[in-house]
């Protein structure tokens, strides 16, 4: 199984975006780039900690601000879980990732999109996003080149 660890602020946000606000451009281009790869999402924001199941406001904010209500349902779909929110100065979102790794067998590749780059023991994975642009077509080729690879 291929996994994109997703972080929502400053990969599916830009500077035009406001609280809470997802950039629809962002958006397309997430579900470009898992139509083409099949790969699942794995909620690596901040954003999980208040749930990603229906209702969540990462399910709301993705179903009112994406264009194109198919690009929700291909975004949606491919939500498999979130990375454990271990509260604790020495654990970074990278050590995170790794314990989610670790309890869920069956990893063949994985990238790791996000505006910081706290991903240690997992930098090589790092796809770090401008946060004021957001994902970009030119990450989207970063991405699928490390998901084919």
């Amino acid at each position: 199984m291929d996994i994109i660890f997703l972080d929502i602020d400053g990969v599916l946000t830009d500077q035009w975006s406001d609280v809470n606000q997802l950039s629809p451009r962002c958006l397309s281009i997430l579900a470009d780039i898992l139509r083409k790869t099949g790969a699942k999402i794995v909620i690596s924001s901040t954003w999980r900690i208040g749930g990603i199941g229906p209702g969540s406001d990462w399910q709301k904010a993705i179903q009112l601000w994406v264009a194109d209500s198919q690009d929700a349902d291909v975004i949606l779909g491919a939500v498999v879980g979130a990375t454990p929110d271990i509260d604790a100065p020495e654990v970074t979102r990278g050590k995170e990732i790794n314990w989610w790794i670790s309890d869920n067998p069956g990893v063949n590749r994985f990238v790791i999109l996000d505006d910081e780059d706290d991903m240690d023991p997992h930098l090589d994975h790092l796809v770090q996003i401008d946060a004021n642009k957001g994902l970009t077509d030119t990450d989207a080729m970063i991405i699928l080149k490390q998901l084919r690879d």
